[in-house]
């Protein structure tokens, strides 16, 4: 009999997820990647793009390209809580790009991503490309 009541659970599980907030893998506007990681897409800007994915969690994904001369005030602006990488580690890898930032927020004091991880790799002719992810888990 518990057998029979499993499609029924299925069914209900595949509805509830289909409603939630993150409902799966998609593109989305860079302002709404940064707005939930309460940070600004730089002004110069070019190539953004942004993804958000997660069923239960969620979070956001993406790429552009900036001057590299304002990577550092970017960086410092939009991120004045970030904190030194490690080098290395189980959860943290060494950084094997020009720079990698790392944002954990209290998940009681943010309304937003509680884990931000950025990149970026300066290329020969005077841009950086930059990735982020930025997460509530």
């Amino acid at each position: 009999m518990a057998i029979a009541g499993l499609p029924v659970l299925f069914a209900l599980l595949l509805l509830l997820a289909s409603q939630a907030k993150w409902d799966g893998e998609g593109p989305v506007s860079c302002e709404e990647a940064f707005e939930f990681a309460i940070a600004e897409l730089p002004e110069h800007a070019t190539g953004a793009e942004c993804r958000t994915y997660g069923l239960m969690d969620g979070g956001y994904r993406g790429t552009f390209q900036m001057p590299r001369a304002a990577l550092d005030a970017w960086v410092s602006r939009s991120f004045p809580d970030r904190g030194e990488r490690p080098d290395g580690g189980f959860q943290t890898p060494p950084c094997t790009v020009d720079v990698c930032v790392n944002v954990t927020r209290d998940p009681r004091k943010t309304k937003g991503a509680f884990v931000i991880a950025v990149t970026a790799r300066h290329a020969p002719d005077g841009t950086t490309q930059v990735e982020f992810h930025a997460f509530d888990y």
